[in-house]
């Protein structure tokens, strides 16, 4: 699932944790296994196993109830999300681990951490032990279990393992950095310093936030970079 023109769908640590809940309600109220997830800046995975439902319908839950939500603490209107979900089936045991493995290397690949497990949302953490663990990791440590009898030993190594996985891939978009966003201020405007932009003249200024945060860069990185309030940003 992505955000809207590549839009941080999670600006701050409540965003992720109100994602996660209303994962755990549709989980509760669809009947799906969540195997693993992984929620980044603009986009997120989620690894289920449907058990009825069609996965369109448990995704639109997820997506409508947090949209909701988002679209109302940041005094916004529209979509959250770009489109239709991406989906493929996964129909073997070692598609299966691939595929998470794939998932928690996400955030690294993104220069993140150096370790799965210094990323805290992400379902790597729920394997590890994590208490109030929203993956459903029995299964998965099942299928550890059959490689070595310290299963969680050959899930660390299987995770760290080098690898080609290459599954739906969300970072064929351009990653939005703070680099980025200073080198398209400067464009913007011929400044030599992104944080010029807060002394611009103030219809100049609002327009350039605007024009970032359609263009997918978050409310926080464009205060962090450019200096400018934090409140100011996020009223605009």
């Amino acid at each position: 699932m992505r955000g809207i023109n590549r839009q941080a769908i999670f600006e701050e640590e409540d965003d992720f944790l109100r994602f996660k809940t209303a994962l755990s309600k549709a989980k509760e109220r669809c009947g799906f296994e969540l195997y693993g997830y992984c929620l980044m800046s603009n986009h997120c995975h989620l690894l289920l196993r449907t058990q009825g439902e069609d996965i369109g319908q448990s995704i639109k839950r997820i997506a409508t109830a947090y949209a909701a939500w988002f679209n109302r603490k940041y005094d916004r209107t529209g979509h959250l999300f770009q489109g239709r979900f991406g989906s493929e089936a996964i129909e073997t045991d070692d598609y299966l681990l691939a595929v998470l493995r794939y998932i928690h290397q996400n955030p690294l690949r993104a220069g993140l951490g150096k370790r799965p497990e210094h990323y805290e949302w992400s379902s790597y953490l729920d394997y590890m032990g994590a208490a109030n663990s929203l993956a459903d990791t029995a299964f998965v440590r099942g299928l550890a279990s059959s490689y070595s009898d310290n299963w969680m030993e050959w899930f660390v190594e299987y995770t760290d393992a080098e690898n080609s996985d290459s599954f739906i891939d969300c970072e064929a978009l351009p990653r939005l950095t703070d680099d980025l966003l200073r080198s398209r201020i400067k464009d913007l405007y011929g400044l030599k310093a992104a944080t010029g932009m807060s002394a611009l003249e103030k219809q100049q200024r609002n327009r350039g936030i605007h024009l970032l945060k359609e263009e997918g860069f978050g409310l926080r990185q464009i205060s962090r970079v450019t200096g400018i309030p934090y409140g100011i940003v996020r009223g605009l």
